[in-house]
């Protein structure tokens, strides 16, 4: 078998028959929270967060160190830099900025998907198949009452990087949408999902069409010039923005599905039965008092 040169213990992947993986838990860039979505969503930002502060913080100990070392072999200055290139790092911070930005918007995605797949689970013998939108193979899977995660069938596949997707993924679940047309929260939540089209489909290349989905948005941008996440603290600004969304979306998801729980209470023949209630409250967070406003049995 050929080997790819330079690296003789490499396996040419058209050679090999398995995609390697690794635990969870020895991945030490990810969070180790395994609680809500919400909650695993904050430890992957702060991880990210965390990742830039040390490699700027090691740049700057570095320099530091680099001419403490000069100062006591060269009495006299020469001329050139000393230390670490500040060019060279700036080149490399900014990748890895920019990559890090379109982990955390995608994130956000995982982060839709988790929350619907165990609401949907804790909900699921509420809602009638006639809720489920899509093919009708989706509506017959909901139907289903065997040992079989339905939720994470319906849910898994699909793409929470657009409004319309996630607003009918929580019709389903409690009957409402939380991103109104026109409304503030709705406009950056679609231009926060540009700019992960943006860096994922055209590396950040503002193309023409971008440019006018951006101004539709009301986001003024250059085209035919490149996403900087560097700029004008554009990335933290994202991030906050993210961090703050996620929260709000958890907290109008809570009082979203007991609204829900207590309407269904009011169908004559349906309980709601008080096991429901830890899931619930693990899920989508809040006290005694807010989850006692539901009639369990």
């Amino acid at each position: 078998m050929a080997r790819v040169k330079g690296a003789k213990n490499i396996v040419q992947f058209c050679e090999r028959r398995q995609i390697e993986t690794t635990a969870t838990k020895d991945i030490l860039l990810l969070t180790k929270e395994r609680g809500c979505p919400l909650t695993y969503y904050n430890g992957l930002l702060n991880n990210q967060e965390n990742f830039l502060y040390w490699i700027a913080n090691r740049h700057e100990q570095l320099q530091k160190t680099r001419n403490e070392l000069a100062s006591l072999k060269e009495p006299t200055p020469r001329k050139g830099p000393k230390g670490p290139k500040d060019a060279t790092f700036r080149k490399y911070k900014w990748y890895a900025e920019r990559l890090l930005l379109l982990e955390a918007i995608n994130n956000l995605e995982v982060f839709y998907k988790r929350t619907f797949i165990a609401l949907g689970n804790v909900l699921h013998e509420f809602i009638s198949a006639g809720k489920v939108k899509g093919a009708i193979d989706a509506k017959v899977l909901w139907s289903l009452t065997d040992d079989i995660n339905v939720p994470s069938l319906i849910f898994e596949n699909q793409l929470f990087h657009n409004i319309e997707t996630i607003n009918e993924a929580t019709k389903m679940l409690v009957g409402k949408i939380r991103y109104q047309n026109k409304s503030h929260i709705t406009r950056c939540i679609k231009a926060v999902f540009q700019i992960r089209h943006t860096l994922s489909h055209n590396s950040g290349l503002v193309t023409d069409i971008d440019a006018t989905k951006f101004k539709i948005l009301r986001f003024e941008i250059k085209p035919n010039e490149v996403i900087d996440p560097a700029s004008q603290n554009l990335s933290s600004a994202i991030f906050k923005f993210l961090r703050q969304e996620a929260k709000e979306f958890t907290d109008w998801l809570r009082s979203s599905t007991i609204e829900f729980l207590k309407g269904i209470r009011t169908n004559p023949g349906l309980q709601i039965p008080a096991s429901k209630k830890e899931p619930l409250q693990r899920l989508l967070g809040g006290d005694d008092t807010i989850w006692n406003e539901i009639p369990w049995v």
